[in-house]
């Protein structure tokens, strides 16, 4: 006894799913990674567009982005210090404020410490300006770094889902 399943057909097989692919950034192709007949799984590189350009400035824009952080720091150090001589500052024309009252000190000495105070302000909101410029400078920055690197990831062409590779 002989038993077959098997049904013979003629026809056209159509793909559920295709799509024709191109770089979203223009360039020379330095690399195809694949050849007609591959099987591929989404995410795999099919090939890749010269890139150094792009990378170098993507990695000038990191160390830009660096950079404005070693500010930020160096601003905050900066309005840091800027209290603490506010602080000396201000004790400083106290002691003399109240001297001056008692006749212990001249009223040179009294208003130099008044006006040393003063400048210790401006000091201040000038080292609290500062820190806001490098926050701003900062956040430019990490925008140019994330611009560059979206340009850098355009120069990469991937599967966007499994298939295989007919043109």
């Amino acid at each position: 006894i002989v038993s077959s399943d098997a049904v013979v057909a003629e026809g056209k097989l159509k793909p559920v799913f295709a799509a024709n692919l191109s770089f979203q950034a223009r360039g020379i192709v330095e690399t195809v990674s694949v050849k007609i007949g591959d099987s591929v799984s989404k995410g795999d590189v099919l090939a890749r567009l010269h890139s150094s350009a792009q990378a170098a400035k993507a990695q000038k824009a990191q160390a830009a982005l660096q950079s404005v952080e070693a500010s930020i720091k160096k601003a905050e150090a900066n309005l840091e210090k800027a209290r603490a001589v506010l602080a000396q500052r201000q004790e400083a024309n106290r002691r003399k404020q109240e001297l001056v009252s008692r006749r212990v000190v001249s009223d040179q000495a009294a208003e130099e410490a008044q006006r040393d105070e003063e400048v210790a302000k401006g000091d201040l909101a000038v080292a609290a300006s500062e820190v806001d410029v490098a926050k701003a400078q900062f956040s430019d920055a990490r925008a140019q770094y994330a611009f560059e690197r979206a340009i850098l990831d355009q120069h990469v062409l991937v599967a966007p889902f499994d298939a295989v590779v007919v043109d």
